[in-house]
């Protein structure tokens, strides 16, 4: 149930300037009734100085509009021939131009040319007929110069085509390559100009109007509406300098009418971009009739002119009145739920706060995330994801413990809940809202359940302003989705040193590669049946000077949710591949290592590229490389995930399953899956001493891996005891703290010199 205040003061401030326009134009009226009286000439000539203005006006945005659409239909056009491969078979783009023309009527043809000036292909010359170089012609030359040295279309100078039997205005634009900005084709149209017709696209002009287009840099007119004389001496000859100056001077002054032509007033506009004067010119006579008639039923007019634009303006008053209510709604709402966006939320709780600074009451701010929403688009498609996202919002807002919903955006909304003395009441509260928001929705026969996680933020007592709640509340839903999901949980000052320790961690990770803080840590993998080690696992550790040591556990997290886990990932697989090298230089026996791939390295970036070029960097044989993988991944995208492995064992490499059988569907995938190796996870092993069923877990992951073909490596392996049992499951691989932490290489090639001459001596 919404319950907050409409913003009218906002409404009442949007109808003014419409009121005062209006009273302005009415004055304006009056005063033009006193002007028309007392010099109706001068009203006439105001009148007509406006028409021209307003129809050169429209003519300028025409030209502008048509230009800019012509620019972008040719620059469109050029990449689609420059990609059919018009250098190399001009023809291969003629019938993308022929489709272009048949949808472009008033285009007389199209063009594309090398930056020499050759053209390549033409409309309306047929296939095997030679084609000029525009550079060549002298007509063409200073236009085509000018394209090739803006990046704007530009007009050329207007001739005759005998093949349309019609006279064209050339339009060229280069293509530029977007990295070196170098010219490589410039693309060519036509446009057909007839007579007594549009210049672009607004229509004939009145009896006696006329509208030219003239290029400033050469006084040429390009264009002329209508053209009902001779365009010979319209288009081939330029326009005096005199008359150019005048054009210059008067550009400076819009709205001004000038006397270019004898007998016609004229107004001047300039186009800056292209380089046009825009002139507008109607003879004098006409404004002598208007003169006459105006004077005679100056009254009579007023009086229906006032009362008309009373009419349209009480229309545009109406109008503006619903278009602002629907303005200010969308300012503030949601479009696809309807419910307060996350301003008018802020504005919401700021209200409340003043209210409850009289009453001593509390409220609280909650921030809802419905949980894995991402499963509902992928599994039934975005628009019942929508439907979800409106029954969700419905539901809540039906509560009547919600004092307002809004929508923070994606699968998150936030709830103000009513004023109440205690606390005790808040939690209820918030409780009955989550109960609400657990429903489940039916949709186009679809039964959804969707979890959902909430951050409670209170007043007073976690912060005095709308800002600050919000944050608490968010800071509440992170800790609540991380430890509880699916539950909500109350802010509290911890949360907040959390944060500030992962800004802080964010933060100081960002700069510890270019430190040099960062080091790679070595844990062998022994073989029990072999009595050796082969393989070692690579694992980060960090000492920052700041932070001092940093837990893999904390860092590696934040390193996800920042997006610097495929930095410092490509750091541990060229370090670890480095010192493998230089290990296995000394030894016999070579050693093979395995470095952790995460979900962003395997499915978003090239890691088979990165891999290859690793590992021939080092001059490594890749079957000393293993990377492990989390199940994770594939949950993610396991059809991906799996093109990528299989590229990856292409090269060499081997795979490992990490973790397993702390996933969802890890015995589902197992068989399809391309890896040698699966790792059983530390926490199955350290309580199978303990619990009977983790013991049970353990011996029969082994033996499923075995019956597929799989090697079987135990983590978290820290007494005798663990060694034995595992041994005896027929464990292939032991990796834990009982044979050797993680250690830095030095210690770890010590690890190996000592367990070499221990086998020594027992041999002896």
């Amino acid at each position: 149930m919404q319950r907050f205040r409409s913003t009218k003061t906002l409404e009442k401030l949007s109808l003014k300037p419409v009121r005062y326009f209006l009273a302005f134009f009415v004055m304006l009226a009056l005063l033009a009734a006193i002007v028309f009286l007392v010099n109706s000439y001068q009203t006439t000539l105001t009148e007509h100085r406006q028409r021209l203005a307003y129809l050169n006006h429209l003519e300028v945005q025409d030209t502008l509009l048509t230009l800019q659409q012509y620019e972008s239909l040719l620059r469109i056009a050029g990449n689609r021939l420059v990609e059919a491969g018009v250098d190399r078979n001009p023809e291969n783009g003629r019938n993308s131009i022929e489709a272009m023309k048949s949808i472009n009527k008033g285009l007389g043809g199209f063009g594309i040319a090398r930056p020499d000036g050759q053209l390549l292909l033409v409309s309306t010359i047929p296939p095997g007929m030679p084609l000029p170089n525009l550079l060549a012609k002298e007509e063409s030359r200073a236009g085509y110069q000018e394209a090739l040295a803006r990046d704007y279309l530009v007009l050329g100078r207007t001739y005759f085509m005998p093949e349309l039997g019609r006279w064209v205005l050339p339009m060229r634009v280069a293509l530029r390559d977007p990295k070196t900005h170098k010219v490589h084709h410039v693309m060519i149209a036509g446009l057909a100009l007839a007579n007594h017709t549009t210049l672009w696209h607004h229509g004939a002009l009145d009896k006696g109007l006329v509208t030219q287009v003239i290029r400033e840099n050469d006084g040429y007119i390009v264009a002329r509406n209508p053209l009902d004389i001779d365009p010979n001496r319209v288009f081939l000859q330029p326009l005096g300098d005199e008359t150019l100056e005048a054009l210059r001077r008067y550009r400076l002054q819009p709205d001004q009418l000038v006397e270019l032509n004898k007998g016609h007033h004229c107004l001047v506009s300039y186009v800056e971009k292209y380089g046009l004067y825009i002139v507008t010119e109607e003879p004098l006579d006409l404004l002598y009739r208007a003169w006459l008639q105006n004077s005679l039923p100056v009254l009579g007019a007023l009086l229906a002119v006032n009362l008309l634009c009373f009419v349209v303006f009480r229309y545009i008053s109406n109008l503006y009145r619903r278009t602002q209510a629907q303005i200010l709604f969308q300012a503030t709402h949601d479009a696809l739920t309807g419910l307060p966006n996350r301003r008018m939320v802020y504005e919401e709780i700021s209200r409340t706060i003043a209210d409850c600074e009289m009453t001593c009451l509390r409220f609280a701010v909650l921030f809802l995330d419905l949980d894995n929403f991402k499963r509902i688009n992928d599994n039934f498609g975005h628009a019942i994801g929508d439907e979800a996202l409106k029954k969700m919002a419905q539901q809540l807002s039906e509560n009547s413990q919600c004092h307002l919903v809004g929508r923070q955006g994606g699968d998150e909304f936030i709830v103000i809940t009513p004023q109440i003395a205690d606390h005790r009441g808040i939690q209820k509260i918030v409780r009955n809202v989550l109960q609400s928001a657990q429903k489940t929705l039916t949709i186009d026969y679809y039964e959804i359940n969707l979890g959902t996680s909430i951050g409670v933020g209170v007043y007073p007592d976690d912060g005095d302003n709308a800002e600050a709640l919000l944050r608490c509340a968010d800071l509440a839903l992170y800790k609540s989705k991380t430890v509880k999901r699916g539950e909500f949980l109350f802010y509290s000052t911890e949360m907040n040193e959390q944060a500030q320790r992962r800004l802080l961690v964010e933060n100081q990770l960002s700069k510890s590669l270019e430190r040099e803080e960062l080091t790679v840590y070595y844990q062998p993998q022994y073989q029990p049946q072999a009595d050796q080690v082969t393989c070692c696992e690579a694992l980060l550790r960090w000492n920052s000077p700041e932070l001092g040591q940093v837990r893999p556990d904390e860092f590696i997290e934040v390193a996800e949710e920042s997006g610097q886990i495929e930095a410092l990932g490509q750091f541990v697989l060229n370090q670890a591949l480095k010192d493998i090298r230089q290990l296995n230089l000394q030894r016999h026996l070579p050693m093979q290592v395995a470095v952790n791939i995460s979900a962003k390295q395997l499915l978003y970036s090239p890691i088979v590229e990165q891999l290859q070029q690793a590992l021939s960097h080092q001059s490594l044989d890749a079957s000393l490389l293993k990377i492990e993988i989390t199940e994770s991944v594939l949950i993610a995208d396991f059809e991906t995930a799996v093109t990528v492995l299989r590229q990856i064992r292409q090269l060499g490499v081997q795979v490992a399953l990490d973790d397993f059988g702390t996933g969802y569907s890890s015995l589902a995938y197992l068989s399809r899956l391309p890896c040698e190796e699966i790792k059983i996870d530390k926490e199955f092993v350290q309580n199978m001493l303990i619990h009977r069923d983790d013991e049970n877990l353990v011996q029969s992951i082994i033996a499923m891996a075995k019956a597929l073909n799989r090697r079987v490596v135990a983590e978290g392996v820290e007494t005798l005891e663990h060694l034995e049992k595992l041994t005896l499951f027929g464990c292939d691989y032991i990796q834990g703290y009982y044979i050797s932490p993680p250690v830095p290489l030095d210690a770890f090639s010590r690890f190996l010199d000592d367990m070499a001459s221990a086998r020594n001596d027992e041999d002896l």
